[in-house]
């Protein structure tokens, strides 16, 4: 399963960002990349096989069993992060703090220099930006604006809408009733 996701993700050239709220170690480990948000802060960014180790490295310890994903997630949480010996007084307590120790980091000062190479390769109005408007023009229904954020025109967003009502009515007759009941109830 893992290699037809990642495979499929390869050749339809796509990147997929997930939210994931205790994730099993083989889901977690489908992902390039993980990112830490904790009250809005960014405190980590990176590899995700990589973003487990960038927190014990600041001083917290991984309980035995626990998932990459849930040691992250305990990251944000003051009564579910463990310290380990000798780090009481060194590890960041609030995420103002957390956000100070990222963004003073080895690992953010190499994020930052892989995005300015990016950048450099790809500048915005670059190359690449008239390949990316010829080929949103061929994918968007002929009578579309060409500025319209859509693909699909109105009409066809409203045929989509009515065909997908009735696939799911034909799927399960019972909507039909269990909705019209809740129409007319105040």
């Amino acid at each position: 399963m893992r290699q037809l996701l990642i495979a499929n993700f390869q050749v339809s050239n796509v990147t997929a960002a997930v939210a994931i709220y205790q994730a099993p170690q083989a889901a977690y480990d489908l992902f390039d990349k993980a990112t830490v948000l904790y009250e809005g802060h960014q405190i980590y960014f990176g590899r995700a096989s990589q973003a487990k180790q960038y927190f014990v490295n600041m001083g917290f310890e991984c309980p035995e069993g626990q998932t990459d994903a849930d040691f992250l997630t305990s990251m944000t949480s003051p009564d579910e992060r463990i310290l380990r010996p000798g780090f009481h007084n060194r590890v960041p307590r609030t995420s103002d703090d957390f956000a100070t120790v990222w963004k003073s980091s080895a690992e953010y000062q190499s994020l930052k220099q892989s995005m300015a190479e990016y950048d450099r390769l790809h500048p915005i109005g670059g190359d690449g930006l008239e390949e990316f408007q010829n080929s949103r023009a061929s994918q968007q229904a002929k009578n579309q604006r060409l500025s319209s954020p859509y693909t699909l025109s109105y009409t066809q967003q409203i045929r989509l809408c009515l065909w997908r009502g009735f696939v799911r009515l034909r799927a399960d007759p019972s909507l039909f009733w269990t909705q019209r009941k809740s129409y007319f109830q105040y």
